[in-house]
């Protein structure tokens, strides 16, 4: 019943979505994966990317100030509203593209 409450909850309305997930996980292969994490992931790759999470009271002033200079920096007031805005990850409508 969970699952198919988040799909309600979040109007993607795809039943079989654990079936197709596993249906596309079947296709990455150990190959795949090691080369995604040589590119993406790995300490020494050029393409490597870092995020940095801060979370701060809303009272606090601060740290607001001490990035507002950052074109990087996004501000989340509305956590619901920010992951209603997220693409369905990792299968979209109206069908999964591999």
């Amino acid at each position: 019943m969970s699952r198919h409450f988040t799909e309600l909850e979040t109007g993607t309305k795809q039943w079989d979505r654990a079936d197709r997930e596993a249906t596309a996980l079947l296709q990455v292969d150990k190959a795949k994966l090691v080369a995604f994490y040589q590119r993406y992931l790995a300490p020494n790759s050029p393409e490597r990317r870092a995020l940095a999470v801060h979370v701060t009271s809303p009272s606090s002033s601060s740290a607001v100030a001490t990035a507002a200079d950052s074109k990087l920096t996004a501000y989340i007031k509305d956590v619901a509203d920010f992951k209603k805005a997220l693409p369905n990850i990792p299968l979209r409508d109206p069908e999964i593209t591999l």
